[in-house]
C-alpha cells in the first residue's frame, strides 16, 4: 500500500524520539516533499511542510467559526503580518487564543498525517539540547504539545484501517 511503509518508518522514530524525552528537529524529506517536526522532551511543538498541501490556519479558524473576516481585513490594513501567523491573530482580535491553539493542533495533526502518506522518507534528526534562539522550536503560542506515542497511535490506527486484510 502506498504511503504504509513511510508511516511506519516515521511513527517508529517519533516512538523512539517521544519515549527518550528527546529535544530537537526531525527533518522528513521525500522527493519534492520536505518538512520538519520540533520536538520538546518528547512532545510535538510545532509541524512544518514545504512543497506539500496543508491547509492554512485561517483556512481552519474560519470553518470552525472562530474568524473574524472584517477584523482581519482592518488588522491587515493596519499592519504587516508579523511574527507567527497565530500570534499575529490573536493580537489584532481576528480570533481567540483558545481557537488558535485549537486550530494550530489541528493543523499538526494533519500535516503529520500528510507526512505520513509520503513514500520512502528520508529522515534526520537535529539534536537541539539548548535551543538557538534564532531558530525557534515553536514554543511561543503554540498548541499544547502533543506526546509523540499519542500520535503515533493515532496515525498508525488511521493506516491500520486503509490497509485491506489478508484473507
Amino acid at each position: 500500500m502506498t504511503g504504509f511503509a513511510g508511516a511506519s518508518t516515521l511513527c517508529r522514530v517519533l516512538m523512539t524520539l517521544g519515549r527518550s524525552r528527546a529535544t530537537g528537529r526531525l527533518h522528513v524529506e521525500a522527493g519534492p516533499c520536505r518538512g520538519s517536526l520540533s520536538l520538546h522532551e518528547g512532545s510535538i511543538t510545532a509541524v512544518r511542510l514545504l512543497g506539500a498541501e496543508s491547509k492554512p490556519l485561517g483556512d481552519l479558524l474560519d470553518a470552525n467559526g472562530a474568524w473574524d473576516e472584517a477584523r482581519h481585513a482592518e488588522a491587515l490594513f493596519d499592519s504587516d503580518v508579523a511574527g507567527p501567523v497565530g500570534a499575529w491573530l490573536v493580537r489584532h482580535r481576528v480570533s481567540s487564543e483558545a481557537a488558535v491553539l485549537d486550530a494550530l493542533r489541528a493543523q499538526a495533526l494533519s500535516r503529520v498525517q500528510l507526512m505520513c502518506s509520503w513514500d520512502a522518507p528520508e529522515l534526520r534528526f537535529e539534536d537541539v539540547s539548548v535551543p538557538d534562539p534564532g531558530r525557534p522550536l515553536g514554543r511561543p503560542l503554540s498548541f499544547e504539545p502533543l506526546p509523540a506515542p499519542h500520535l503515533v497511535l493515532r496515525m498508525l490506527r488511521t493506516w491500520a484501517q486503509r490497509i485491506d486484510p489478508i484473507l
